[in-house]
């Protein structure tokens, strides 16, 4: 009977051990919630474009996988918990915050692109 208990143990440990490589990269979604102040949607609604080509240029250079900004539409107003949800995708961890310097790089890119005759790599 003792004989059986290990046996048992030690193929249980063998397929647990086996379908833990087989187990695909795991994706991740960093969700930040944005309350807009009371009469400046205005002046977001301005700065969305530029966070849209900031988010461009962080999936073409590979550290996100997706980028989207959704607005919520209900409830709406003074009860609403998030007024746009900014979404960053990732395959597998997210990586560490960027550095200023990555920030004021990708900004540079922005600004580059948005000249005439400028691409965005």
């Amino acid at each position: 009977m003792k004989l059986f208990r290990i046996a048992t143990l030690l193929m249980v440990v063998w397929v647990w051990c086996s379908q833990a490589p087989a187990q695909e990269k795991p994706q991740y979604l960093r969700v930040q919630c944005v309350k807009v102040a009371d009469g400046k949607y205005a002046e977001f609604d301005t700065i969305l474009p530029e966070n849209r080509k900031l988010a461009k240029v962080r999936v073409d250079s590979g550290r996100s996988m997706l980028s989207l900004v959704a607005r919520a539409v209900y409830p709406a107003g003074r009860s609403a918990t998030c007024d746009y949800h900014f979404v960053d995708g990732y395959d597998g961890f997210p990586p560490e915050a960027a550095s200023p310097e990555q920030v004021q790089a990708d900004f540079k890119k922005v600004r580059h692109s948005d000249e005439p005759g400028g691409v965005s790599r």
